[in-house]
Parts: C-alpha cells; structure tokens; sequence
C-alpha cells in the first residue's frame, strides 16, 4: 500500500514539474506526447506495485522480427 501511495505521490510530483510548464507555454505536441509517455510509464509502475504480473514482450517482438526478415 505504501508503494501504491509514493507511485501516485511521485507521479503527482512530475506531473507538476513537467506538464503543468508545457500547458502554460502551450507547447500542445511535447505537452501529448509526454503525457502519453508519462500515463504509459505511471500505469506500468501501479501494476508492478500492485503485484500484477506484466508479460514479457521479447519472444514476440523477437518471432516478428524474424518473421519479417525471414530468417
């Protein structure tokens, strides 16, 4: 729970720093695409905090890889 709670404080804290700027400045495409990095990055840290387990996605970026250079 304590995990929980410093991910989401943490997150608050960028949020803060480095969104709130971009919005005032109205710097719209570093303001999305940071925010779409930043959602990615915070949901991936809540559910490793939660213990959810997250799949490996190496053997299939590894097997369309290779399906594509066709080794």
């Amino acid at each position: 729970m304590i995990l929980l709670l410093t991910v989401i404080a943490i997150s608050t804290i960028y949020i803060f720093i480095d969104l709130v700027p971009l919005y005032k400045k109205q710097k719209w495409t570093g303001f999305f695409v940071y925010s779409v990095l930043l959602l990615f990055c915070i949901l991936i840290a809540l559910l490793m905090a939660l213990n959810i387990k997250i799949p490996n996605l190496i053997e299939p970026i590894q097997k369309l890889i290779t399906a594509i250079r066709g080794e």
